[in-house]
This record gives structure tokens, sequence and C-alpha cells, in this order.
């Protein structure tokens, strides 16, 4: 039986290390930008949570057996992880650019909106389904799963929801 006490943490502690970097790196464009902090560390933190349940799940999909061979075996198991793999680093690639675009004095607003709108949606869609993947256990209270599932609800509303972001976008198409 697969439990998350036996989930590598190698691989879990390389993705905080590329986290914590990456986080670092916006701020440090932040705080020489002058924009709110709040707004930018929200974008990094959905992602960064969600790459977490990444990882997670990607190590228990190659631990978890059913029918006599990990789970991991299954094409469609491999095509949802390269399907959020591939979103959450989309979303990443859209934060950085907004950033560089601010760094370089260009007006954000729309990329920015754009920013907050896709690494939140991006984030709950990629942790919640991946969340399947662990089965029974992510809705038991020894599994830490669910509780970061449900921790990446909430950026989805703070420093302006997402529905807010729809309609800055909207208003700055023309631009």
């Amino acid at each position: 039986r697969a439990s998350g006490a036996r989930i590598g943490s190698a691989r879990r502690e390389r993705t905080r290390v590329v986290w914590r970097i990456a986080t670092a790196t916006i701020w440090a464009l932040v705080m020489v930008s002058g924009e709110r902090p709040q707004r930018w560390s929200r974008r990094a933190q959905a992602i960064g949570m969600a790459m977490r349940v990444f990882d997670d799940a990607y190590e228990y999909a190659h631990v978890r057996s059913q029918f006599g061979r990990p789970i991991w075996e299954n094409q469609k198991v491999q095509f949802d992880f390269a399907r959020a793999w591939a979103e959450l680093t989309a979303a990443w690639t859209l934060i950085v650019d907004a950033s560089a675009r601010r760094d370089r004095g260009e007006a954000i607003t729309r990329i920015a909106s754009a920013a907050n709108l896709v690494a939140t949606e991006t984030a709950w869609k990629a942790a919640s389904d991946l969340s399947t993947h662990f089965g029974g256990m992510a809705f038991t209270q020894e599994s830490p799963w669910l509780a970061r599932l449900l921790d990446i609800a909430p950026t989805r509303v703070y420093e302006g929801a997402n529905n807010i972001q729809h309609m800055v976008i909207a208003k700055h198409l023309d631009d």
C-alpha cells in the first residue's frame, strides 16, 4: 500500500528550491517596479502550490498500484500529467513576461490581469485534476493533499476576484 510517507523528498525539495528562487526573482522585479507585491506573489503562490500538488501526485502515481501495476503506466495518467505540466509552465511564463514588461516600463494592466487569471485558474484546474490520482487517499485526515488543494482555492478570489480580472482584460482589449 502506497502512502504519503513513502513519497520521495528529493524531487519535492528540488521543486521548493526552484519556486523559492522564482518567487524571489518576482519579488525583486516588483520591488524595483513599485507595483503592489501582493499581486505578483499571488500569481507565483498559486503556481507554486499547484506544482507541489503536481510533484506529490507524480510521485504517488509511480507507487500506487491498480490491477497489479503502477497507475503511472496508464497512458491517460501520463497525459494528465503532461497537460498539467504544460499548462503550469505556460502560466508561469505569462507571469515572467508580465514582470519583464513592467520592468521595461510598459503598460501592463491587461497582461497583469491575464497573468492573475491564468495563473490562479490553471493552478486550481491542474491541482484538482491531479488530485484524482490520489484516489481515496486525498480525502483522509492523515493526508495533506486535500488541504493543499483547498489552499489554492482562495487565490482565485483575493487581490481581485477572477471575474474582476475578466472585466479588466475586456476593458483594455483596445489598448
